[in-house]
């Protein structure tokens, strides 16, 4: 990239989220040939949400030579920024390295480069090479923070995004953990949406989707998955986000411990699958199709996983910790009935729960957060009895869910 079209201006140490911010000059239209790439290929892009009219009148500023607020850029290869003194950063070097590289993101201004980018195609589609190069001849500022963590740049994304429609916990955590998505945990690997493929029938196989859910309840000590949030509730989450990450393993062992548990109960219950027939007598009487037809179909759902984060963290209120669990897994046990026999009244009161439920899938969720709470705390006469804790938990459900409702 030529001198001429990047020019450093200035830079300052940024001391909340320990980075530096170094203020350029660049011409739109080199800026679009890193943007095209960097939007492209990005995965805590969002989508776009910028009104029509404000479109327009971005479009007409850009045609007069309107200057605009600066760009907010970050560079995104970290493994070389990890000894990064950010209060005397001064590698000029590193910045246009960034720029040839498309090694950066867009952490604020996603909507304008959208503009800029359209303006660009409509101005060659119509063959108005005039205006096109007095557009892409345009300087704008860019501010290009250098050494961010990915938990500073959700935290920048979110301060400077405030007018913007707010992130979903779901989505801040799978701009955080998105790594895992391709190189999986000691051989258990996540299935998105975008790789539209089937999760399959194991328990290294996972919907990425649904462990984040799982993890966030956690997080929050809260089975029920919140549907919309505020600023201040993004923030929140990120300060949660950044004490847990302080462990950097906490993901990579709420995940293992999972998977532990679902081994133990698929052996533990011999495999169990639904079989018609025992459920035509008056005990295991139900309405309507099955929750699930085997162990690992009931266990491996968002249900079970968003319940199991929230016995979790109320586990840790009472002094256990992830690795204490770990031990007590294999010690499940029952009292008075087999396994197999309380897989068929877990499904039995799950129809009941279906039935009765006006919020089915909230009361799911307490369901599995109640069994997990009564089956590991050392308190609960039901601990690591699976056929007592079952029972306790319906009747938890029942008395406080429904019978509400």
């Amino acid at each position: 990239m030529s001198e001429t079209s990047l020019k450093l201006l200035s830079i300052l140490p940024d001391y909340r989220i320990k980075a530096a911010n170094v203020m350029i000059e660049i011409n739109i239209g080199e800026y679009l040939k890193i943007a095209d790439f960097i939007t492209d290929n990005n995965d805590y892009q969002r989508k776009i949400v910028i009104k029509s009219k404000i479109k327009e009148i971005l479009r007409e500023d850009f045609l007069q030579g309107c200057s605009i607020p600066p760009i907010v850029l970050a560079v995104k290869n970290q493994h070389e920024l990890l000894d990064l003194n950010f209060e005397k950063f001064n590698n000029e070097d590193l910045i246009r390295k960034a720029f040839q590289e498309n090694d950066l993101l867009i952490i604020d201004g996603l909507q304008r480069t959208y503009v800029m980018r359209s303006l660009r195609d409509e101005l060659q589609a119509k063959k108005e090479d005039d205006k096109l190069v007095y557009f892409l001849n345009q300087r704008i500022r860019a501010e290009v923070y250098v050494g961010l963590n990915r938990l500073g740049i959700l935290y920048r994304m979110i301060t400077l995004n405030t007018g913007q429609n707010t992130m979903s916990t779901r989505h801040l955590m799978e701009m955080l953990y998105f790594d895992y998505k391709t190189t999986g945990i000691e051989g258990i690997t996540f299935v998105t949406d975008k790789d539209d493929a089937p999760v399959r029938n194991n328990t290294n196989e996972f919907n990425f989707k649904d462990v984040l859910d799982g993890f966030n309840s956690y997080l929050e000590g809260k089975e029920n998955i919140a549907e919309r949030t505020e600023i201040l509730d993004n923030i929140k989450t990120l300060k949660n986000l950044d004490d847990l990450n302080k462990d950097i393993n906490s993901f990579q062992n709420f995940v293992k411990l999972f998977k532990q548990f679902l081994d133990q109960i698929i052996q533990k219950t011999e495999d169990w699958h639904f079989e018609a027939d025992d459920f035509k007598m008056t005990e295991f009487n139900i309405k309507a199709q099955p929750y699930g037809k085997s162990t690992l179909e009931v266990f491996k759902r968002s249900q079970a996983l968003t319940g199991f984060g929230a016995a979790l963290k109320f586990l840790e209120g009472r002094g256990f910790s992830i690795s204490h669990l770990t031990d007590l897994v294999s010690q499940i046990n029952v009292e008075h009935d087999d396994f197999q026999y309380v897989m068929k009244s877990l499904i039995t009161h799950l129809d009941v729960i279906r039935d009765k439920s006006k919020k089915i899938g909230n009361d799911q969720r307490f369901f599995f957060k109640e069994i997990f709470e009564s089956l590991f705390d050392k308190n609960q006469d039901s601990f690591l009895l699976f056929d007592k804790a079952v029972q306790k938990a319906f009747d938890e459900t029942r008395d406080y869910k429904l019978s509400k409702q």
